[in-house]
């Protein structure tokens, strides 16, 4: 029942359900690079495709067209994701490639 994600950074997505309530998924193991890849499966550790996602169910993460093997990642923790939150990671997307010697502008130091 995923409609859609956002990679918020290689450690917590936003899940979108169909009828539009967002979550956020906090992960462990071994997902890199999260906001380059295109391809994300959920895999519920126990039950059918229609079993909700729970703690310790897996992320899988991959590049379509690449055969290696996608990465996996254990979900660690889901939190309705609230416009409070959504407001701060908003906010703060400004200034996640900030570095001081940049005196202020983003991204010219990675």
């Amino acid at each position: 029942m995923i409609q859609g994600w956002k990679v918020l950074n290689d450690s917590t997505l936003v899940v979108t359900d169909r009828v539009g309530k967002k979550f956020r998924l906090s992960l462990t193991g071994a997902c890199h690079d999260l906001q380059f890849q295109t391809a994300l499966a959920f895999k519920p550790f126990g039950g059918s495709g229609l079993s909700c996602l729970t703690r310790n169910d897996a992320v899988l993460v991959s590049l379509p067209g690449y055969d290696s093997p996608p990465e996996r990642c254990l979900i660690s923790r889901i939190d309705d994701y609230t416009a409070a939150m959504e407001n701060a990671d908003e906010t703060a997307e400004g200034t996640l490639y900030h570095h001081p010697d940049t005196h202020g502008e983003i991204g010219a130091i990675p």
